[in-house]
């Protein structure tokens, strides 16, 4: 999991693991953020505040490809070694 700064910038890294400490995390609304699962058999749950609205669900930062864009493999190539520091901005 990235915790992103508004500029694309990651403010921090978590390594969440179903054994270890870090198992979930929670995120006040407003953080971008990212995540990609580090095995296989792996489960993500996102937690949101409802109603739920399919066409209003998502929110991109304009620095990020848009869900289903064409450069979303080459996005997640750079953001999977990201360290704090690193900038995601394209």
């Amino acid at each position: 999991m990235l915790i992103l700064e508004p500029n694309g910038v990651v403010r921090e890294r978590i390594k969440l693991d179903a054994i270890g400490p870090d198992r979930g995390i929670e995120l006040p609304p407003g953080f971008w953020h990212t995540c990609a699962a580090l095995t296989t058999n792996t489960v993500l749950l996102e937690i949101k505040r409802g109603p739920y609205d399919a066409l209003t669900d998502k929110e991109f930062a304009i620095w990020a490809p848009r869900e289903g864009d064409a450069d979303c493999a080459a996005f997640e190539c750079r953001f999977r070694p990201a360290q704090p520091g690193d900038c995601l901005s394209r």
